[in-house]
């Protein structure tokens, strides 16, 4: 079972890590581990690729997207727009419980 072992929030983006160390065929359950703690959010988009997932979505009016990289094991969330979106900060909070 994976969980959320470090959340760092940073002024564009929320880098998100897991233990353990997860490969492309877990992407499915860590984006509905994340998606699961947001409140409110419809989710408009799931792209799938060789090496990477992402999911876009919609929190009140920001657009965010969810991203997955298999081969660094990597996954953030941040704004569409690469701006700093202050719903990051209450996701940070809501993804910490």
């Amino acid at each position: 079972m994976h969980t959320i072992e470090h959340i760092e929030l940073n002024e564009s983006m929320l880098l998100i890590t897991f233990t353990p160390y997860w490969d492309q065929d877990d992407i499915e359950k860590l984006a509905q581990t994340i998606l699961s703690k947001i409140a409110d959010h419809q989710l408009l988009e799931t792209v799938i690729g060789a090496d990477r997932q992402y999911y876009r979505l919609r929190l009140n009016e920001d657009y965010l997207v969810l991203h997955f990289e298999s081969y660094s094991n990597s996954c953030w969330l941040e704004a569409e727009d690469q701006l700093p979106v202050t719903c990051l900060t209450t996701i940070n909070k809501e993804l910490s419980l």
